[in-house]
């Protein structure tokens, strides 16, 4: 059996304003029975709500109808055993009747940056349906909402008063942050003349420096069980979202 004829995609598109869209990616498991895994909670003697807790462990005690938090547990390079363990928080909403009658249901809001929170939108949106076909669940991805490590840098700090120029590392440590004296910059643009050779040169001077230096962050060094090295940046993104899915 072909694992990818046993998924069916829905993307379903409502509009916020002309310029923002909220997509949800809804994800049908149509498994058989013989073939179910810890998500799809159809091998004995694992199921949703007795997973494999090697695999997944929830916060709770699960009970129908309702949701729980859990903890996913995947090897940061999926095709490598001795790669360092990613600790990935979870969210399902369980269906009334167990083991749900056609598995799981994945909702994704879109990214990167999706999280548990999502499956707050599946019973405003309808997504439910009956609540009791699908087992809905939801994945916060790498190194975001909860899941370790974490991206997030906590270096925020107050800067030192009295001065007559602030830079940037004045308000923060973070590794990831622009480094002082870059032109100002935000999510679409900058603030630099595109003709001016010099300028432009400049700007992608600072930005080179704040990528090797966030690259280079130790918290992003992961050590695996044989003491190889990995980088964490290299292991994040989407089609990592996908191998930590199945």
């Amino acid at each position: 059996i072909n694992p990818s004829d046993l998924v069916k995609h829905r993307w379903l598109m409502a509009p916020t304003s002309s310029s923002n869209r909220l997509v949800i990616v809804v994800v049908f498991l149509a498994v058989p029975s013989v073939i179910g895994d810890h998500l799809r909670g159809t091998a004995a003697p694992f199921s949703a709500t007795h997973p494999d807790p090697s695999l997944l462990k929830w916060d709770g005690v699960p009970t129908p109808g309702n949701m729980s938090y859990g903890t996913l547990t995947v090897h940061l390079d999926p095709d490598d055993p001795d790669s360092p363990e990613l600790k990935l928080r979870v969210r399902m909403l369980f269906s009334k009747k167990q083991p749900a009658p056609f598995g799981p249901m994945l909702m994704h809001c879109g990214g990167p940056g999706s999280g548990t929170e999502c499956l707050n939108l599946a019973r405003p949106a309808g997504l439910d349906l009956d609540g009791e076909s699908y087992d809905i669940w939801s994945i916060s991805q790498r190194g975001i909402a909860g899941s370790e490590p974490s991206m997030k840098c906590s270096g925020a700090k107050l800067p030192p008063l009295g001065k007559d120029k602030y830079d940037i590392s004045d308000f923060t440590d973070c590794p990831c942050a622009h480094a002082d004296g870059t032109p100002l910059t935000f999510d679409r643009g900058t603030e630099i003349d595109p003709d001016d050779e010099e300028q432009v040169v400049n700007l992608l001077n600072h930005m080179k420096l704040r990528s090797k230096r966030c690259y280079e962050w130790d918290k992003m060094q992961l050590k695996g069980a044989k003491g190889k090295t990995y980088n964490f940046w290299e292991w994040s993104g989407t089609q990592l979202l996908a191998y930590d899915i199945d």
